[in-house]
């Protein structure tokens, strides 16, 4: 995977952790470092399907996007979630892999 990507003219750093603490929490974006940091597992050990890490990390691409647009909705999860679930799920069936 790539370490960067810009989202508009911002450069976002990418990482990956292990895990999170939080049970289900697959990724999180950090928009003062401009870091997306993306889970291995989840905190039960259980790794992410393929599915899951494509919609993890445009989950924090959208929320990215949206906070360069200056949209006042970016941080909106009842948004932000099932459109990245929508887009995720449409780039597997296109062959993309995390």
């Amino acid at each position: 995977m790539k370490k960067k990507v810009k989202v508009f003219d911002t450069k976002y750093r990418i990482k990956r952790v292990p895990s999170f603490d939080s049970e289900a929490q697959a990724g999180e974006v950090n928009f003062d470092e401009k870091l997306i940091t993306l889970a291995a597992t989840f905190n039960d050990g259980t790794k992410l399907s393929k599915e899951q890490r494509v919609v993890a990390v445009v989950h924090e691409l959208v929320h990215a996007a949206l906070k360069e647009m200056k949209h006042p909705q970016y941080k909106n999860e009842k948004l932000v979630t099932p459109l990245a679930i929508g887009v995720g799920e449409a780039l597997v069936q296109l062959g993309v892999c995390l």
